[in-house]
């Protein structure tokens, strides 16, 4: 195991701002990259990011010569490096980003906007400050340009190959518990989700390193992650979910809400649990919940599997929407489905119209190999 510290190395002033972290430093280059887009086409803070943590990938290699693959993972901002570096890194055969929930960024996140009633979390603050969520709701080119490196939904190749274990917060302070309907189908490549009930973005030490523990454990075992098929509906508010992997427990994990479609931690939202039994017939098992429609507000909720050796999740669905932007994926259908394991849906944008980010930035164009890994697990 290898750890990386101070990515970013924080606090920082930059352009005689006053000294910043975090979301505050992210969103200022973000600015000046939208602003410049060619000058400044890499200010985004997540390269820098990502070029430290290549160093120290240089290092562990340069000691440990026997050392030829990686699992990253990391959380919020170091999970979305540890996308990026996966992404562009054969050497990565695995991520488990935690609190990262981020992508098919315009789409996920104008749905952020209109869930709180076309009002911003406070925790996107500094990117309001900064204009950046004025961006995210009209789009321009200096805009799409940053995306085209960030957005990780922008790399289906290096998607295909990469090994996903995705950690999510419940009540987390960016996303909304029904973000993941907005990017899961322009996923492919094998994956599996885990929403941690009762968490805030920024999640608890403790149930991060279970999660590692389980996957790395079956990933060292060289198993699949289980497979499934999940469907939600939006009409009646159902979700549903078919696998042949054994399951030995199954819980609905469900949290309401009779005010408003907010079911931050911070907001005092809490999900509560109850067992929910599955209809097996031929070793195929069926686990169905549909929420009751005479209750006010809005309701949240997840079918968490445990199995013999690994916990994984549905994505969370919110009935009633009340809004019409999900979960209607990438089309206007009215029921949505997500495949673990499966191929996905097709981008529109084609591979050889994506250049792979880290081979356009400048000094280092052919030996740049990412890697963030505040926790590495390296296999000699």
């Amino acid at each position: 195991m290898a750890e990386l510290y101070y990515v970013p190395n924080q606090n920082l002033k930059l352009d005689g701002q006053p000294s910043g972290r975090e979301d505050a430093l992210v969103a200022y280059t973000w600015r000046k990259s939208v602003d410049q887009p060619e000058a400044e086409r890499f200010s985004s803070l997540h390269l820098p990011m990502t070029q430290a943590a290549t160093a120290a990938m240089d290092v562990i290699q340069g000691s440990l010569p026997d050392v030829r693959a990686f699992v990253l993972s990391g959380g919020s901002k170091r999970g979305w490096t540890s996308w990026l570096a996966g992404l562009n890194d054969q050497r990565v055969q695995a991520i488990v980003p935690v609190a990262a929930d981020f992508w098919n960024v315009r789409v996920n996140f104008t749905h952020v906007y209109n869930s709180y009633g076309g009002q911003w979390p406070v925790a996107l603050r500094d990117y309001v400050a900064n204009r950046i969520t004025a961006d995210v709701l009209k789009g321009g080119a200096g805009f799409d340009a940053l995306l085209r490196f960030e957005d990780v939904i922008n790399y289906p190749q290096g998607m295909v190959r990469l090994k996903k274990y995705m950690l999510s917060a419940s009540g987390d302070d960016f996303a909304v518990p029904d973000s993941a309907w907005s990017y899961l189908p322009a996923l492919t490549g094998p994956m599996q989700l885990r929403y941690l009930p009762n968490q805030s973005h920024y999640v608890g030490s403790r149930q991060v390193s279970e999660a590692l523990r389980q996957f790395m454990g079956r990933w060292l075992a060289g198993k699949p992650m289980p497979e499934a098929r999940v469907d939600g509906d939006e009409r009646s508010g159902r979700i549903s979910v078919s696998t042949r992997e054994a399951v030995s427990r199954a819980r609905l994990w469900l949290a309401r809400n009779p005010h408003g479609r907010d079911f931050r931690f911070n907001s005092g939202i809490r999900y509560q649990d109850r067992p929910i039994e599955g209809q097996c017939r031929s070793g195929e098992c069926r686990f169905e919940f549909t929420p009751d429609a005479t209750l006010p507000g809005w309701q949240a909720y997840f079918i968490e599997f445990e199995g013999k050796d690994f916990t994984w999740t549905t994505p969370p669905l919110i009935w009633p929407t009340a809004i019409r932007t999900v979960p209607k994926c990438l089309s206007a259908r009215r029921a949505c489905s997500w495949a673990a394991e499966a191929a996905g849906a097709a981008l529109p944008l084609r591979s050889r119209q994506v250049p792979q980010m880290l081979a356009e930035l400048p000094g280092r164009a052919r030996r740049f190999r990412p890697v963030y890994a505040p926790v590495a697990a390296i296999i000699p």
